[in-house]
């Protein structure tokens, strides 16, 4: 599953902040593509440089108020505007600094970008990867129109959510351990 979550998320990088009027979905998906490609690819950069421009990419393509929530889920209620806030900072760095050390050990799969579904206010951009053992994983990456670009909100590897993963995740470990633990382990995973 790790294996998939980071060629899902390479997926999920190439569908950030399209303009409405600039291109759709589906055609911005294939340039940004060779734009993370290009990076990873790149051997006269280090790993830490391209972890850093990965890094700074994921931060600008997720919309993170909506992933947040969504992660947290019921327990989004029951927290103040200002934990909110803590989570929220604490959880974009963990993703970004544990998904772009992911997408460097992309190995030269294939992206074959199916098509796309648009909606009243979002998107699904249909996906797959083919492993560099031929096995053909299906992507579904859920973007959402927020002002004038679509930003992720969702990514389903072989048909698993990973909002809904990582929500299932917090949710444990916010009840066996408290509000408080989660944010202290979210720092010691970065």
């Amino acid at each position: 599953m790790k294996k998939l979550a980071s060629i899902g998320l390479l997926i999920l990088v190439f569908c950030v902040g399209v303009s409405f009027a600039a291109e759709d979905p589906f055609s911005f998906a294939k340039k940004r593509t060779e734009e993370i490609i290009n990076i990873v690819s790149n051997r006269s950069l280090n790993e830490s440089v391209k972890r850093g421009k990965i890094e700074n990419i994921i931060d600008g393509l997720v919309d993170w108020d909506y992933v947040s929530k969504s992660v947290l889920g019921i327990h989004y209620r029951r927290i103040s505007k200002h934990d909110f806030e803590t989570f929220k900072k604490k959880f974009r760095g963990y993703i970004s600094y544990v998904y772009a050390k992911k997408f460097i050990k992309y190995n030269g799969e294939k992206i074959n970008f199916l098509k796309d579904e648009k909606f009243d206010g979002s998107a699904r951009i249909y996906a797959e990867v083919i492993t560099n053992d031929s096995k053909r994983i299906p992507v579904i990456t859920v973007v959402r129109q927020v002002g004038d670009k679509w930003l992720v909100a969702d990514i389903y590897i072989e048909g698993v959510s990973m909002v809904a993963n990582y929500r299932s995740q917090i949710n444990n470990v916010i009840t066996q351990k408290g509000f408080r633990a989660l944010l202290d382990m979210l720092d010691r995973r970065t």
